[in-house]
């Protein structure tokens, strides 16, 4: 870096450091150290006013920064987030002006002291401009509170979180399981709006909520409604979670009207939720070795192979990238993990999930066939399922029903627990072949 760079802000005078910079502009209204910045920085030592030139640096490009955005903000939740930032870059709490202690408003006053003293140094007794006034108002507002909290309705506080609370949540997720996360969140709130209108989310009273239950549960007691337990269950969390989350990213102190809102399962919801297992015969005598089964396209059909001999997930065995594939190995396998290889992302169900899954017999040959995966289908796990169920159910390759592609990885588990392995769930169908064999032994 060149030396110049080092030292900016930097100024020498008579053998010590001053931090010397001049105020942006678009702070002139409000900033009254107006038109430069000059602090004494009480060191002759390069590198303590290094230190320090460093940290005055970054607070006033918070506060330049927070005070430009407060001008740019217009109404609602840019002028509330832009009034929050000037406050902190004041050193100011964030919390509402009108919980501050006695000391905390006494710095507020001084601080609007201050800029109203350089208001009249600059403009003597000439009015300000309309331009000049509106932004010291504006930062009056910000200072002590006078800025309205934003009132955004359930529909729009539910696309805001998702745009930006979630961020973290969706960092690692494939484009499919971004909409997969997404779709029952804003279904519940659909169910919501359909109940008691789209209604700002802060205003949501106990009585809504309780409507909202009590339609929820109706529709669980509504047979021509495909609507269960568990996905009531979620969409009354998902409110909760929604009104919780907007309420701190905004400081706001509200009771959650949704809190306490507990449903019951019906008695016959459980056992509509199992999911049957496929019998070994008929995964050999119907599945592998049904002649029908090359009518499948053949990318389908080897993955389908992979899932009956592995027990994995669909998604797990569809979405492999060629790093995951270790054909080569002493024992082949295929290795479930998270994908974060460049753009490709793609997180997994949990992190017991992890795990090391031996390739043999028809599994193995169907991969040779696929060293690199199945790019094809890379996070169209819907697609695929709907695909082979439809092809299985046209075909007569379906045990009952019930059954699906899915049920293929609960005959896994009972294969496991005929030849023995205790704890299945630890093991092939969710951990690693080590724990196989230190068990076999």
């Amino acid at each position: 870096m060149p030396p110049k760079q080092i030292m900016r802000y930097l100024k020498k005078i008579h053998g010590r450091w001053f931090y010397n910079r001049r105020v942006p502009e678009y702070a002139r209204i409000n900033d009254s150290r107006y038109p430069r910045v000059v602090l004494a920085l009480r060191t002759a030592d390069d590198e303590t006013a290094i230190i320090q030139r460093n940290k005055q640096e970054a607070a006033d490009n918070r506060l330049w920064a927070a005070l430009k955005r407060m001008a740019d903000a217009g109404e609602g939740r840019e002028a509330y987030f832009a009034a929050q930032e000037v406050r902190e870059a004041f050193g100011l709490p964030a919390k509402s002006p009108a919980s501050f202690d006695i000391d905390e408003t006494r710095q507020a006053v001084k601080i609007l002291r201050s800029v109203t003293k350089h208001h009249v140094d600059h403009y003597g007794d000439e009015s300000m401009p309309r331009v000049e006034g509106r932004e010291a108002a504006k930062l009056t507002a910000a200072l002590f509170g006078q800025v309205d909290r934003p009132k955004s309705s359930t529909t729009e506080a539910m696309n805001y979180v998702i745009d930006t609370i979630s961020k973290p949540v969706l960092a690692m997720k494939s484009p499919a399981q971004t909409a997969s996360w997404k779709r029952p969140k804003l279904l519940a709130v659909k169910s919501f709006v359909e109940v008691c209108g789209d209604k700002p989310l802060v205003d949501i009273e106990g009585d809504d909520a309780l409507a909202f239950f009590d339609s929820l549960e109706g529709r669980m007691l509504e047979p021509s409604d495909k609507f269960g337990y568990d996905a009531a269950k979620r969409q009354l969390a998902d409110m909760r979670q929604l009104h919780a989350d907007w309420c701190l990213r905004h400081k706001l102190r509200i009771e959650n009207p949704f809190d306490g809102l507990k449903l019951r399962p019906l008695g016959k919801i459980a056992l509509d939720k199992e999911r049957p297992a496929f019998t070994q015969e008929w995964i050999e005598t119907k599945i592998l070795g049904n002649p029908k089964i090359s009518g499948m396209a053949a990318i389908r059909r080897h993955a389908l192979f992979v899932i009956a001999e592995t027990g994995a997930r669909p998604g797990e065995i569809i979405n492999l990238q060629p790093s995951q594939i270790k054909l080569g190995e002493p024992i082949p396998h295929i290795e479930i993990t998270v994908i974060d290889d460049g753009e490709v992302k793609r997180e997994i169900k949990t992190k017991p999930s992890i795990r090391k899954l031996p390739l043999v017999g028809a599994a193995l040959a169907a991969m040779r066939h696929h060293p690199d995966g199945f790019p094809k289908l890379f996070d169209k796990g819907n697609s695929f399922s709907a695909a082979v169920n439809k092809f299985l159910r046209e075909n007569d390759m379906m045990e009952s029903p019930s059954h699906t592609v899915y049920s293929l990885r609960h005959a896994a588990e009972d294969r496991l627990k005929v030849a023995g392995l205790g704890r299945v769930d630890t093991y092939l169908i969710h951990r690693t072949i080590a724990a196989i064999v230190t068990t076999a032994r």
